[in-house]
Formats: C-alpha cells, sequence, structure tokens
C-alpha cells in the first residue's frame, strides 16, 4: 500500500509546490505595488506624470485654450494701432502741420506695445529684455510714422484744402479759387503767388500767425478771373494749361498743384440732341397695334464742355455719340430753340415750314456744375452728366429710377424734315487776360448748332420705310 503510494505523491507534489512558489511571487509583486502607492514621494512622481501628461506642452497647444481668441485679438489691436501711427503721423502730420502730431503717434506705438504683450503673456513668459525688444519691434514695423510727426525744424509752411468756392448764380467774378495756408515755427510775412504755366497770375504778401494745427493761418481767396488762363484737360495739348500755388516765409517755400479738374472752368463748345421718346416709355400700357402713334416727343439735352479733335457730332435719333471733355464754370446758356429748317415731303404732314421756329427754352445759368432755369413743366434744375443736362418739356415720364421730361409731339412737330438745335453760350468769370488779347480756341461767347433728320411718319407707316439718314 505505502509502496504504491510513493509514485502518486512524487507526481502530484512538483506541481504543487511550483504553485506555490508563483503565488508567493504574486503575492510579493502586490505587497511591493501595494507599498510603492502608498509611498508619499511616489504619489507625489505620479502626480507630476499625469500633469505633464495632461498639460500641453507646446505655444501652438495653448492656442486651443479658451482665452486664445482673446490674445489674438488684444494682438491684432496692437497691429491697428501701428497702422494708425502711418495715418496720423503721414497723413495729419504732412498736410496740416500739428505740432503735437509726433507725441500722438509715439503714445499710440507705446500702446499697441503694451497691447501685444498683453496678448503673449498667457502663452510665454517674457522677459525685461523681451519687451524692449517687442517696443522696438513696433518702433520697427510702425516704418518711422511716429517720427515724421517731429518737427525739427523752427519754421515750415504749408499750403492744402484748394478748391473752388462757387458765388452766387448769374454773377460775374463771383467765384474763387480757396485755399489754406499753414504757418509753424514762427510768424512771418508770407509771399503767396498763383501761376499758370509757371507765370505768375496773382500775387500777395501777407503777415501771418502761427497756425496751431487745427485751423490754418490764413485762408486765400483768388477770383478765378483773374488767375484763368486755359484748361488744364483740354484736348489740344497746346491749349492745356498748369495751374500751382507757390508760398515763401523767409528761406522756406513749398509748391502746391493744382488738381486739374478742378480749373476746367471754360467751355469750347455747345450742343444738342433730340432723344426720341415712344409712347411705351410714356404709358408701358400703351398699344401699338394698328397703325397706332409710335412716337410720343423728344427730350432736349445741352451737350457742353471741349469737343475732342476729329470726333464729329453725329445726328439722327438718340444715336448721336459726341465724345466730349466735360467742364464746370460759370455761364449762362439763351437763345435755345428747335427750328423746322426743311421738310424732306409733304406726304406725312409736314408743312412748309423752312426756318420756322417750332420751340424755344428758357435760358438757363450754369454755377459749377448745378443748372437752373424757369420751369416749363415741374423741374426747376438739374445736375451734369459727363457734360450733358437734360432740359425741361411739357411732359414728363419715369425710366428706372430717373424722372425726364420731354416735348410733346405736337408741340414742335411739323412732320418729316429737318430740325436744328440752336443756343448761344456766354461765360460770366472770363479771364481778364483774355479780355486784351484772345486766346485761339477760348471765346467768351459760343454759338452752336445741332442738327437732325425727323422721319417719324415714314417710322409709323408700315407702306414706308424711312431712310434715316445720319445728319441733315
Amino acid at each position: 500500500m505505502v509502496s504504491g503510494l510513493g509514485p502518486l505523491n512524487l507526481i502530484s507534489c512538483a506541481p504543487f509546490d511550483e504553485s506555490m512558489g508563483l503565488l508567493d511571487k504574486a503575492k510579493g509583486s502586490e505587497s511591493s505595488e501595494h507599498h510603492e502607492l502608498h509611498t508619499p514621494g511616489v504619489v507625489e512622481n505620479l502626480a507630476e506624470k499625469a500633469d505633464k501628461t495632461e498639460k500641453p506642452s507646446s505655444l501652438l497647444a495653448s492656442g486651443k485654450t479658451p482665452d486664445s481668441k482673446i490674445n489674438q485679438i488684444t494682438i491684432a489691436g496692437g497691429v491697428v494701432l501701428l497702422v494708425s501711427v502711418a495715418i496720423n503721423a503721414f497723413m495729419l502730420g504732412g498736410y496740416q502741420p500739428i505740432p503735437f502730431i509726433g507725441w500722438i503717434s509715439l503714445a499710440l506705438v507705446v500702446s499697441a506695445s503694451l497691447l501685444i504683450l498683453k496678448g503673449l503673456a498667457p502663452i510665454m513668459t517674457i522677459t525685461r529684455k523681451e519687451r524692449v525688444t517687442v517696443f522696438l519691434v513696433c518702433l520697427l514695423i510702425s516704418g518711422g510714422g511716429w517720427l515724421t510727426g517731429f518737427r525739427f525744424d523752427t519754421e515750415s509752411i504749408t499750403v492744402s484744402e484748394v478748391t473752388i468756392a462757387e458765388g452766387p448764380a448769374g454773377q460775374e467774378g463771383a467765384s474763387f479759387l480757396e485755399f489754406s495756408v499753414f504757418v509753424t515755427g514762427s510768424a512771418g510775412e508770407v509771399t503767396v503767388n498763383v501761376l499758370a504755366d509757371d507765370e505768375v497770375m496773382w500775387t500777395t504778401k501777407s503777415a501771418m500767425e502761427v497756425s496751431d494745427g487745427r485751423s490754418p493761418s490764413e485762408v486765400i481767396q483768388v477770383p478765378l478771373a483773374l488767375i484763368m488762363k486755359g484748361n488744364p484737360s483740354h484736348p489740344t495739348p497746346s491749349l492745356t494749361t498748369e495751374y500751382k500755388i507757390t508760398a515763401t516765409i523767409g528761406e522756406l517755400s513749398t509748391t502746391t498743384p493744382v488738381d486739374t479738374t478742378i480749373m476746367n472752368r471754360l467751355a469750347t463748345d455747345v450742343g444738342a440732341e433730340l432723344v426720341h421718346v415712344t409712347h411705351v416709355e410714356t404709358d408701358p400700357n400703351y398699344n401699338q397695334e394698328g397703325g397706332g402713334e409710335r412716337y410720343a416727343g423728344a427730350r432736349l439735352r445741352l451737350n457742353i464742355g471741349m469737343a475732342i479733335p476729329g470726333v464729329v457730332r453725329q445726328g439722327a435719333h438718340d444715336e448721336s455719340q459726341v465724345s466730349i471733355v466735360p467742364v464746370s464754370g460759370d455761364y449762362r446758356v439763351s437763345l435755345i430753340t428747335i427750328k423746322c429748317v426743311e421738310p424732306t415731303s409733304t406726304s406725312h404732314g409736314a408743312d412748309d415750314c423752312s426756318d420756322t421756329v417750332v420751340w424755344e427754352h428758357n435760358e438757363v445759368t450754369v454755377n459749377g456744375e448745378d443748372a437752373s432755369w424757369t420751369p416749363e413743366l415741374t423741374q426747376t434744375s438739374d445736375i451734369f452728366d459727363v457734360g450733358w443736362l437734360d432740359l425741361g418739356g411739357t411732359a414728363s415720364y419715369t425710366l428706372g429710377d430717373a424722372s425726364f421730361e420731354y416735348i410733346e409731339r405736337d408741340e414742335f412737330y411739323r412732320g418729316d424734315g429737318c430740325y436744328s438745335i440752336t443756343m448761344v453760350l456766354n461765360h460770366f468769370d472770363w479771364p481778364e487776360s483774355h479780355k486784351e488779347s484772345s486766346v485761339s480756341g477760348y471765346e467768351q461767347s459760343i454759338t452752336g448748332e445741332s442738327r437732325y433728320l425727323i422721319e417719324w411718319g415714314a417710322e409709323e407707316d408700315p407702306e414706308m420705310t424711312a431712310a434715316k439718314t445720319r445728319g441733315c
């Protein structure tokens, strides 16, 4: 019995002892881990590891925090202030010499630096050296704009705010060239000249006080009639005129060119056109079937400015194409008439109306870019549109957002034929230099004529074909 159990015990004991050894190792490992977890130093180390794992370790990662947008806005505000430095220093300081503009600009640079530093503070540690670096970079980015605001000279003089001061409509010599003079440093006697093609047309000497930067030392007005010589934008190069203003105080001087557009004041050409108006335009519900009338009348328009050489005013209907340089000015357009020059035939109701006035428009007064007249209907004034001016009529219609007056058909139409439009233009502010000796290409009084062949009867007759001859 005993011998029989021996082998069994030997076989079963080996695994048992081995399992017991593994169990002891497991307990030893468990107790060891348990011991480590309850050691204070280890707990702290694990906590540090956890913090390092959870927190971002780069500026890019920190930009994902909720405050990142605020930081970006703060930095952007600083950049905007830097841009404003250039605006304040170069624009304000250049055209209006404000004594303290330099300090304003420098304060803006400092404010911009503080905003940028505030935006960077949450994402990086900023030392004193880095603060100085940011400030210097801001000075560099501002392009030295703050420096231009400081005036190191004892005196300076500037001419600005050059414009035209329109006088009352219809008065001779009522419009002026107006400009401001700014003196800084010290007061003194200022000599001002207005030149046309380098010729002194007008001069004055005036004792001026120092400007405070907000208001000029003096505002000067010069009658246009005394300085006008020609138009800067005349299509003929030999007839153009360049205007400029010079101002001198002590050894300092400045030269300011006058904007070319404001000095185009002398008209050299005047014409007109008839824009044909249909019943459909005046009444969208009009029924043209059954040989009904197609044309309701015509709009009368003036065209005033400087004609471009080689461009011929075309006639016939509203297809005329006129290339003209517009002008502003002070003048009167009178004797505006429509004549029936010659009928083409009597087959469409044409009368023997040779050289007969069929319509007259009241006198038009132009002041700058505004025109006014005694109304034919309701309209009393209008504004030039690139040299074109719509006149009054006997009826009106709306086209889009615009309202137009037109001359009704029965008021002037005498049948198919040639019609002429004539007018006379007289300048108010005629140059004094031109009164002494005439200047080629410029006239104080201009007579204009435009002709149109109207064939409404032929166009409305289904059995006829209108010639549509351009001009007559």
